[in-house]
C-alpha cells in the first residue's frame, strides 16, 4: 500500500494559460498532457462510500489502471490516505489483482458504475526551493474537465478545475510554498472535496452530510493551545467542505452552516492566542477576519431571502416577493469570491498554519491557565444576556458570541442537549431577524406587507428574550459530567 500526501486547490479554468506562463517564466519544463477517463464503482447501498473508500478504473492513453483509495486523514487542506493501484487489461474490474483488499465478499459481487470523472491533466515535476536551502520534490497537476453520471441516467454534470500538489520527497511545507507563490498570480482556494466526493454529491442528487467536528474537551484539564488549534483545524475542514458543497449544489443552507464553522475557527484562534500569546499569529487571525468579512454580505442576503420566504404574504405582496428574491445575485457574488486572489491567499495562509501546527505543535507557553468548564462560564458571560428585551441590533451583534457558546455546549461533556438545541434555535431566529431588518429599508406592495414584517419582528424579539432567560438559567447551573 502506498501513501498519498497532497494539497488540493480550486482555481479558474480560464487561468490555465497564465499558470503555464508562470511556470515557463521560472524555467520549468513544459507539462505532460494526458486525457484521463475515470469510472467510479460502488454497491447500490453505497457501502464503499460509507466507509470513505473509492474504487475506480482510470484510462490513461491506451492503458487502464485500477485504484482503491481508503479513508485518510486531513489536516487543514493536506490529505494523507492509503492507495492501491494496479494495471488491468481492459475497462473491467479485476479485484484479484489488488495485493490487499479491504472489501467484503458481498460488496464485490454488487459493484456497479456510479459516475465518471473525465478531465485533461497538465502535470509538472517540480523541485521547489525553500528558504533554508532545502527543496521539495512534488508533482503539480492542473485538472480541467467534468464529473458526470453514467449513460442512461438523468444527465447531470459539474465542471472540474483544480490543482493538485502531490508530495514526492523533501519537506512537506514545500507544497504550501509552491501554492503561496501561485496564489500571488491566480485565484487559488484550498479544497478538501475529492473528485470522487463531488461525484457522490452529483450521483445522489446532492444529498450530503458535511461532517461536524467531534472533538470532546476534558472539562477539568487546563486547555492547551495545541488542543484548540487541532479543533480549529477540524472546523476549518468543515468550513471548506461546506463551502464546496454550496458551490457544487447551490445548497445555500450548507453555505450558512459553513459560515458558522468559520466563526468557530475565528473564536478558537482568538482563545488560543489569549491562553498562550504567539500561538495564533496576528497574520493568521487577520486572514480569518478577512474571510468572515468577505462572506458576511452573502450571508446577510441569504437571511434576507429566508425571512422574506417565511412571511405570510398574500396578493400583491406575494407577487412583489417573487420579484425581490436575490438568488441570482448571490450566485454572482459566489463567482466573484471564487475569483478573488486575496481571499484565496487568506484561505491558504489559514490552512498552512493549521497543517503545520498540528504536525509540529505550538511552542507558545500558556500564560493564562483555564479549564474547559471555566471557558463555558466565560463564554456565557461574554454574551451579556440581558434581563430586558433587546433591540434587533443587539441580537445581531451577539451572533458570533452565541456561535462560540453553541460550540462549547456541543463539544463539552454536558447533560444539556435541550440547551444545544436552544442555542441553535436562537441562531436561526437571529438570522431571520437580521433578514427582517434588511427588509425595513424596502417598500412592500401594500401597507399590510410592512405590518406583517413588523409583527414577525416583534414575535422574534420576544421569543429571543424568553430563550435568553432560559439559557441563562440552565447554563448557569449546568452540571459538567466526565466522559
Amino acid at each position: 500500500m502506498g501513501q498519498e500526501i497532497e494539497l488540493k486547490c480550486r482555481f479558474q479554468a480560464e487561468d490555465l494559460p497564465r499558470l503555464m506562463a508562470l511556470l515557463a517564466e521560472r524555467g520549468e519544463e513544459p507539462p505532460s498532457v494526458r486525457l484521463m477517463e475515470n469510472i467510479y464503482f460502488d454497491t447500490p447501498q453505497r457501502d464503499l462510500h460509507r466507509q470513505r473508500m473509492a474504487l475506480r478504473l482510470r484510462r490513461v492513453g491506451d492503458r487502464w489502471l485500477q485504484t482503491l483509495k481508503t479513508a485518510g486523514q486531513t489536516e487543514g487542506a493536506l490529505t494523507q490516505r492509503g492507495e492501491w493501484e494496479v494495471p488491468v487489461a481492459q475497462a473491467q474490474l479485476e479485484l484479484s489483482a489488488l495485493p490487499e483488499l479491504p472489501l467484503t465478499g458481498a460488496w464485490q459481487t454488487q459493484l456497479q458504475p456510479v459516475f465518471h470523472t473525465d478531465f485533461t491533466r497538465h502535470a509538472w515535476q517540480l523541485s521547489w526551493p525553500l528558504a533554508d536551502g532545502s527543496k521539495t520534490q512534488l508533482e503539480l497537476a492542473a485538472d480541467i474537465g467534468e464529473v458526470r453520471l453514467p449513460p442512461g441516467q438523468v444527465m447531470r454534470q459539474q465542471g472540474i478545475a483544480e490543482l493538485e500538489l502531490e508530495w514526492i520527497s523533501g519537506p512537506q511545507e514545500g507544497l504550501f510554498a509552491c501554492a503561496d507563490f501561485l496564489a500571488q498570480h491566480l485565484a487559488l482556494h484550498p479544497a478538501v472535496a475529492s473528485k470522487a466526493l463531488r461525484g457522490w454529491w452529483l450521483a445522489d442528487a446532492y444529498v450530503a452530510d458535511v461532517p461536524r467536528p467531534t472533538v470532546l474537551l476534558d472539562v477539568a484539564a487546563v486547555l492547551q493551545p495545541r488542543q484548540l488549534l487541532h479543533w480549529a483545524g477540524q472546523y476549518a475542514q468543515a468550513w471548506m467542505l461546506g463551502r464546496e458543497l454550496a458551490q457544487v449544489s447551490a445548497d445555500e443552507e450548507a453555505g450558512l452552516v459553513a459560515y458558522q464553522q468559520l466563526l468557530g475557527v475565528q473564536a478558537l484562534l482568538a482563545l488560543s492566542q489569549w491562553l498562550a500569546p504567539g500561538s495564533a499569529p496576528y497574520a493568521v487571525r487577520q486572514a480569518v477576519h478577512q474571510l468572515v468579512q468577505a462572506f458576511q454580505p452573502w450571508v446577510m442576503s441569504c437571511w434576507r431571502d429566508q425571512a422574506l420566504h417565511r412571511l405570510p404574504l398574500e396578493g400583491r405582496d406575494a407577487d412583489w416577493r417573487q420579484q425581490q428574491l436575490g438568488y441570482r445575485q448571490r450566485r454572482a457574488v459566489q463567482r466573484e469570491l471564487e475569483a478573488s486572489l486575496p481571499l484565496g491567499q487568506s484561505s491558504l495562509r489559514l490552512v498552512a498554519f493549521l497543517s503545520q501546527t498540528v504536525d509540529g505543535g505550538s511552542d507558545a507557553a500558556v500564560q493564562r491557565p483555564l479549564a474547559a468548564a471555566a471557558l463555558l462560564n466565560a463564554a456565557r458571560a461574554h454574551l451579556r444576556l440581558p434581563r430586558q428585551p433587546m433591540h434587533a441590533a443587539g441580537w445581531i451583534a451577539r451572533y458570533p458570541a452565541l456561535v462560540r457558546l453553541g460550540l462549547l455546549l456541543q463539544h463539552l461533556c454536558l447533560s444539556a442537549e435541550p440547551d444545544r438545541q436552544g442555542v441553535q434555535k436562537m441562531l436561526e431566529d437571529i438570522g431571520e431577524l437580521a433578514g427582517l431588518e434588511q427588509l425595513s429599508a424596502e417598500t412592500f406592495a401594500t401597507a399590510l406587507g410592512e405590518q406583517v414584517r413588523q409583527r414577525r419582528r416583534q414575535e422574534l424579539l420576544l421569543r429571543l428574550g424568553r430563550q435568553a432567560q432560559a439559557l441563562g438559567r440552565v447554563v448557569g447551573r449546568e452540571k459538567v459530567v466526565r466522559p
